[in-house]
């Protein structure tokens, strides 16, 4: 179809790519390429774009044209586009708000209709159309019909956006929370303290597969709205805490401060769900969490210098063991800590499975 004609879709707003993997990204390096095609050979864009995919829930041709099949007008119902929305967005941002015939350039564009289909073809096919372009290993999560309830949730519930699709503007602090920030907190908040050393060392392996752990352990029907909640404005307090720490500290005692983070704030956490079911709401706990986190801090330190006085921190809280074994000697050291009542709680010192 006629590249101008695009411009059109504007007015459909983000509802028209809310099924893909991404929204529109803006101009990145690669769809300012697509606007540059666009502008400077027109003629060639047919050839060097990989075209718009369109899933409908039914698809209609209209009289007009008749029989033809050189031009037809097609009536879409429940159109959503699942591949090739940096193409549209790139179109619309160069074309808008005048747009320009640019010697008539087309760009090919399926629309495949769902009536019929069977089940889950709509997400198979999402996902089959877009392992040809540049995907994050995160996107996929957007297929995950939990993100999507957690976002309704966090509204509802605590009247809080949540952005887990890429391109998505990120909320305030005060206003929200991203996915990333949201699978952190929550890879800290987990018994499994491997989550919190994955989280550290590279957090997109956390959405490896959305059908696996350790994805599936952080995001489940399981998972609350407040829960993650909770966990993101807990991790938030923390990170605070640690940051006005570190200013009156050692060289090393930063190091382990820095490079440490998530492994404290899986060990704050815990502490936090000692005398709860859950991660309590940490609204007005900013004292109490800084005590922990400097304590806590300290109880790090205490237990690198004993066991890997030598290693850096750097390496040493991206390793899953050496973290493994730390979390079980602050676990014991916390238990003699506990008072009598408190000692049969656990921490989080049960091994993981590998990842």
């Amino acid at each position: 179809m006629a590249v101008s004609d695009i411009v059109e879709w504007k007015a459909f707003g983000i509802g028209l790519t809310s099924k893909n993997l991404r929204q529109f990204k803006g101009l990145t390096e690669i769809n300012e390429s697509i606007g540059k095609t666009l502008i400077t050979t027109p003629e060639k864009f047919w050839y060097f774009n990989n075209g718009i995919t369109i899933l409908c829930d039914g698809v209609r041709k209209k009289p007009l044209g008749g029989s033809s099949t050189e031009i037809g007008t097609f009536e879409c119902k429940g159109a959503s586009v699942v591949n090739g929305a940096q193409t549209v967005g790139a179109i619309i941002a160069v074309l808008h708000p005048e747009p320009v015939d640019f010697g008539g350039a087309r760009v090919l564009v399926r629309l495949i209709s769902l009536n019929n289909c069977p089940p889950h073809f709509a997400e198979e096919l999402t996902r089959a159309t877009n392992t040809q372009n540049r995907i994050e290993r995160r996107d996929f999560a957007a297929l995950d019909p939990n993100q999507k309830r957690l976002r309704t949730e966090l509204l509802l519930e605590c009247q809080k956006e949540y952005a887990y699709q890429s391109g998505e503007n990120a909320p305030s602090e005060f206003h929200g929370c991203t996915l990333d920030e949201a699978a952190v907190a929550l890879a800290c908040a987990m018994k499994d303290v491997n989550l919190s050393v994955q989280a550290k060392r590279e957090v997109g392996m956390l959405y490896e597969d959305i059908a696996k752990p350790p994805y599936t352990q952080i995001f489940n029907a399981g998972t609350t709205a407040r829960r993650l909640w909770h966990a993101v404005v807990a991790l938030r307090k923390i990170e605070s805490a640690l940051r006005e720490i570190q200013s009156r500290r050692s060289r090393k005692e930063q190091l382990i401060a820095i490079h440490g983070n998530r492994f404290i704030a899986h060990l704050v956490l815990q502490s936090l769900r000692h005398c709860e079911k859950d991660i309590p709401d940490p609204t007005g706990m900013d004292q109490k969490i800084g005590e922990l986190t400097e304590t806590l801090l300290d109880l790090t330190i205490s237990l690198v210098g004993e066991h890997h006085g030598t290693a850096y921190p750097a390496s040493l809280f991206k390793n899953v063991s050496k973290c493994r074994s730390l979390a079980l000697a602050a676990a014991t050291e916390q238990k003699r800590e506990r008072p009598p009542h408190q000692q049969s709680l656990e921490l989080s010192a049960t091994p993981p499975a590998p990842i």
